[in-house]
């Protein structure tokens, strides 16, 4: 019985071990987002770069972050994992959003999305 833990124990520690050496492997050769050299910063004095901008009527502001919209490209091999500010479709998903859930602070605060 003895043999039979000390070898489980080897079999777990040795699979322990190699997933740990093999997650924290570098994957600098393979990136992720092959694209990520390309994205430029965005202006965010444009306003066309949000999809709420209101007129300053309140004390305080509130930036709504929302889950993403974006799922056209989202899952082909070598696809970009963000969309262009102008994809109408993710604008469009965007803007239900911001009409189901962050409309509800228009009341208190200027809300940017």
């Amino acid at each position: 019985m003895k043999k039979l833990t000390m070898w489980m124990l080897a079999v777990i520690l040795t699979c322990g071990t190699t997933t740990l050496l093999t997650s924290c492997s570098s994957t600098s050769d393979n990136p992720a987002n092959p694209d990520s050299e390309k994205i430029k910063a965005t202006d965010y004095s444009n306003k066309a770069n949000w999809l709420q901008m209101p007129e300053i009527t309140k004390d305080v502001d509130a930036f709504y972050i929302y889950g993403t919209s974006y799922i056209d490209d989202s899952f082909k091999e070598g696809a970009p994992n963000y969309a262009p500010l102008d994809n109408q479709e993710m604008r469009q998903r965007a803007m239900g959003e911001y009409m189901t859930n962050s409309s509800v602070f228009n009341e208190s605060c200027n809300v940017f999305m």
